[in-house]
């Protein structure tokens, strides 16, 4: 598993929640307005979007940006099921985002993931959704967040059939195939993973590489 190091932060002023998440080759750090128009290039080519979307098809302008304010906003909140913005380290372009965010199901969140194409095939996508999934998972278990006043009880993800990348990527991540459904007329593979069992994993392994800290005001 990728290593992977967790920081927690809660600004003075503001006391806006910020998390990043540092592995070998990648900074990943929580959505800011900054990402605007890196997050509008993300979702608004076909390309990136060709295996993201249940129709295939890119966001416009209105609708990346509705997002892109539900997840700012949300991290703002102080509510950690958001997105991240992924950044190699010997860069300083976003070349993805990872979204932990709200699920269908009480107390589930939702994994999603987008990467530039150009970027594919480099190992990026499962570096970067391991942790999330193995680590930042767990963490805010321990640290008593809820979903949506929920208690966090799962991790869900659908994908399409003609992705078999990100099948790979959700299975080494320790998502389970649990069948398939269908979403905006198309079919996706559902996978599902209890967070009672990454936290036991977690706890079982007792890896020690994998530090988390808070620089303010841990919750």
């Amino acid at each position: 598993m990728p290593l992977a190091e967790i920081h927690f932060d809660h600004d003075d002023e503001s006391n806006h929640l910020s998390v990043t998440i540092e592995t070998q080759r990648l900074f990943m750090r929580s959505v800011g307005d900054f990402d605007r128009d890196p997050y509008q290039q993300l979702l608004g080519k076909k390309e990136n979007m060709s295996k993201f979307a249940a129709d295939g098809k890119p966001y416009p302008i209105e609708q990346a940006q509705y997002c892109i304010d539900k997840w700012v906003t949300r991290w703002q909140n102080n509510d950690p099921f958001s997105s991240f913005s992924v950044v190699p380290n010997d860069s300083d372009d976003c070349i993805g985002m990872v979204i932990l965010g709200y699920g269908n199901k009480e107390g589930s969140a939702q994994l999603a993931y987008v990467f530039d194409q150009k970027n594919w095939g480099k190992g990026y996508g499962k570096e970067a959704v391991i942790p999330v999934v193995k680590r930042y998972a767990p963490e805010l278990i321990k640290r008593g967040y809820q979903i949506a006043e929920h208690e966090f009880t799962s991790i869900e993800a659908t994908v399409r059939p003609d992705n078999p990348a990100s099948v790979k990527i959700l299975s080494a991540a320790g998502m389970k195939y649990i069948g398939e459904s269908k979403k905006f007329g198309h079919t996706r593979y559902d996978f599902f993973i209890k967070t009672a069992e990454l936290v036991q994993q977690q706890s079982v392994e007792n890896i020690d590489d994998v530090p988390t800290s808070c620089t303010h005001s841990c919750p």
